[in-house]
């Protein structure tokens, strides 16, 4: 498993490009080639080029202008310059290299080998097992020359366009391909196997297509043609297909129930539909902005599972849209954050709330802010950060710039807090008037009372329904609502649209009309209204003053008056 992030002293410099240009033998595991890295010097003075590289893999030699030597220990390969390099200096490192390809297990870094095929799983550090390089997603090469040479049984699958395919004359052949977006190390993939290739098309405009390529060892299975559907749907949402200039592949690899988003060449071990939906969301959300560490994986993850409720609601409508995300409410522990604290071991990264916990912030978000603002500031967000790194502020800036306030309050909460809030309301209705108290209790320990804004659905007689929408900031807060109908029933969130647990009921006239958990003389004088409201009377019968001659007007004068109206109104 993975033991380390990225060392400070790996932040003073920048990756420009790779070019790759290797041999793996399936039968023994072992990669021999070289790997080309060019890179620029971010800060005056630098002299140390840290990067990483798997102990198991053999460092045969390395040429570099002006370099002194280098260093092979700790999973870390140190080359060391002679003069120190100035800021914006750019420098061209050969390395030559041989060794294995990793634990051959899937998740743990490295090449994995499944009968005749075989394929690479870089996430999260895991492209250091096969090939040095430095392994971290906050630095995006501009692209990747890839040159792997396979016998030739082989049809390799990776990213970016396939430049050709050569015959050694040996029983190899290498296969070409070109990355020229900007791509993270964990987005870098190779697949291969006796595949076969089914090639259908993207038509984004009407002289204009892009290659949709599956790369399987059997038929195509029907899910994979659900991104066939998504990709116009993702395009009209969230901006055309960020690699459209290339193409978007599938390839299929023997394992089971997961899937890996590499960069327009997703590998996947599962036929689910929904799952290459997921992961041709991750084009944009991962892929085209890439989370600058994984302690904010969640504008990966979160976003894509999101992408599949926006899915359904394209194709199906609103009705499944809302239970969709219904299905994925209360799938993680609530007491962890989204925000990841635990950068090292693969599945504290990867825990499910990211995913579906990540996807209910969004579906909160663009509630709160309205559909309008939060489609437009997402597709200005990933216009802004397109092939660059993000963290969870960068988001918040964009969508505070289109809502036009602070939305500090709904991340902090939502995102670096942990627990949920559980309402409970109280309410009471006239023909025009609706008083209703709704507290809150956070179940978590930050923070201790959520700020969200709830819609409060009033339904009448004959199918008389309104909305209303107040703001819940405080422990215990009373709104009166004006409604042109008499309430006979009051529904608070009806739509699902706030992550929490709801309870309430109506008081009725003779009960605790203010909501304040007590039945006192406040609560008799709002019943005397209503009723004043519903029935005409002398003036004089309504003045308070002293009903019962005790010379004081307590509680017990009130008590007259009603008992006077009543009289009149039975």
């Amino acid at each position: 498993m993975f033991s380390r992030d990225m060392l400070p002293e790996q932040n003073l410099y920048d990756i420009l490009y790779y070019a790759l240009d290797v041999s793996i033998n399936p039968d023994s595991r072992v990669i021999t080639g070289s790997v080309i890295i060019n890179l620029k010097a971010k800060a005056d003075g630098l002299t140390d080029i840290i990067l990483d590289a798997a102990d198991h893999l053999a460092i045969e030699n390395i040429s570099s202008s002006g370099l002194s030597g280098f260093s092979h220990s700790d999973d870390r390969l140190t080359i060391v310059y002679t003069n120190s390099l100035s800021e914006g200096e750019e420098k061209e490192i050969v390395i030559n290299y041989h060794g294995g390809t990793g634990s051959g297990v899937a998740w743990e870094g490295g090449i994995v080998y499944s009968g005749s095929q075989l394929y690479s799983l870089n996430c999260p550090y895991g492209m250091s097992d096969w090939i040095p390089c430095k392994d971290h997603p906050s630095d995006k090469a501009n692209g990747m020359d890839i040159k792997v040479s396979l016998p030739e049984s082989y049809v390799v699958a990776s990213n970016g366009v396939r430049s050709g395919i050569t015959d050694n004359g040996d029983g190899n052949r290498t296969h070409h391909w070109i990355e020229s977006y900007p791509i993270a190390t964990y987005l870098f993939n190779i697949s291969a196997a006796s595949y076969n290739e089914t090639v259908e098309y993207f038509h984004y405009s009407e002289t204009d297509s892009m290659p949709i390529i599956y790369f399987t060892t059997g038929t195509v299975p029907s899910g994979f043609h659900y991104v066939e559907t998504a990709l116009p749907i993702f395009s009209d949402i969230f901006g055309l297909y960020p690699f459209i200039d290339e193409k978007f592949a599938i390839n299929k690899v023997s394992s089971t129930g997961w899937a890996m988003e590499h960069q327009n060449n997703v590998t996947t071990a599962t036929t689910s539909g929904m799952t290459q939906v997921h992961e041709l969301g991750h084009q944009w959300f991962g892929d085209k902005v890439t989370t600058r560490d994984w302690q904010h994986g969640w504008l990966n993850e979160g976003f894509a599972t999101y992408s599949e409720a926006l899915y359904k609601e394209a194709t199906q409508g609103t009705s499944s849209y809302h239970s969709y995300m219904n299905q994925m409410k209360w799938g993680w522990n609530d007491n962890n954050t989204v925000f990841t604290t635990d950068t090292i071991g693969v599945w504290d990264i990867f825990d499910i709330i990211i995913y579906y916990k990540g996807a209910w912030v969004n579906h909160m978000l663009r509630h709160t802010v309205g559909d309008s603002t939060y489609f437009e500031a997402l597709r200005d967000y990933l216009d802004i950060y397109s092939g660059g790194n993000v963290v969870t502020e960068d988001l918040e800036a964009v969508m505070e710039s289109h809502y036009g306030s602070d939305l500090n309050w709904f991340f902090d909460q939502w995102i670096y807090g942990n627990g949920h809030p559980e309402y409970d309301f109280l309410w009471a209705g006239s023909s025009s008037t609706v008083k209703i108290g709704i507290s809150q209790q956070a179940t978590g320990s930050y923070p201790t009372l959520f700020t969200m804004p709830l819609d409060i659905r009033m339904r009448g007689a004959n199918d008389t329904e309104e909305i209303q929408v107040v703001w819940v900031d405080q422990e215990s807060s009373n709104f009166l609502l004006n409604t042109g109908f008499q309430p006979t029933s009051i529904t608070l969130d009806p739509n699902g649209w706030v992550l929490g647990y709801y309870s309430g009921s109506e008081v009725g006239l003779l009960g605790d009309i203010n909501v304040d958990n007590q039945v006192n003389i406040l609560d008799i004088i709002s019943t005397a209204n209503y009723i004043l409201s519903q029935t005409e009377m002398m003036e004089d019968q309504l003045f308070l003053m002293d009903v019962d001659g005790d010379n004081t007007i307590t509680i017990m004068d009130i008590i007259h008056i009603v008992n006077i109206i009543l009289d009149n109104t039975a």
